[in-house]
């Protein structure tokens, strides 16, 4: 987060280096991007040809296509009187692959993947992995199985797609030993718990 307003407060600074003296939009170019279509950032970017544009516009302008989520950069540049959106996309996952997974069905953590996010096509969002990564740890955790391991993996496969990757290790329940009491089973489960947290 701290990365991301760093280079945000960056991109403001360069703008307003540029763009001391206002001028009338006769044209607008969008550069660098791939999947997005240009219509897309037309529809978020505040400026309009014929709009004249200065430091504050420029600052609300990098603000407004930031703020959708698709982009990783965001520049605007003139030449002349022609705006010039130059844009970084954010990757998208390309596929999402289960290794070892016997526990849960995987179409159904497919669609709890979707839920919050993640699912291939859509923009990959580390934070939204890493909350699934505790879920199903914690799911795991609720079925007795405490030494399972859960790893996801991100693979890059160009500057703009990645594929996302969860690995699951099944553990055995533990065992009693003897007759135990369901009390006793519970009050262990909740011990176990208590530690691998």
């Amino acid at each position: 987060m701290v990365a991301f307003a760093l280079a945000l407060a960056g991109a403001f600074a360069s703008v307003a280096a540029w763009a001391a003296d206002s001028f009338v939009v006769r044209d607008i170019r969008v550069e660098g991007v791939q999947r997005t279509e240009a219509g897309t950032i037309f529809s978020y970017l505040p400026i309009k040809v014929g709009d004249r544009v200065d430091d504050e516009k420029i600052a609300q302008a990098v603000k407004a296509l930031y703020a959708t989520g698709f982009f990783r950069d965001v520049r605007l540049e003139a030449q002349g009187d022609v705006l010039i959106v130059t844009v970084q996309e954010r990757p998208t996952i390309s596929s999402l692959t289960f290794v070892g997974n016997k526990e849960f069905d995987t179409d159904t953590i497919k669609k709890a993947l979707k839920d919050i996010g993640i699912a291939e096509a859509r923009i990959f969002d580390r934070s939204a992995l890493d909350r699934a990564e505790q879920e199903l740890k914690r799911q795991y955790i609720t079925r007795g199985l405490y030494s399972a391991k859960v790893q996801t993996t991100v693979t890059p496969r160009s500057a703009t797609v990645s594929r996302s990757t969860s690995r699951s290790r099944k553990a055995t329940p533990p065992r009693s030993r003897g007759s135990t009491s369901s009390a006793t089973r519970r009050s262990r489960k909740s011990s176990c718990s208590r530690r691998s947290r």
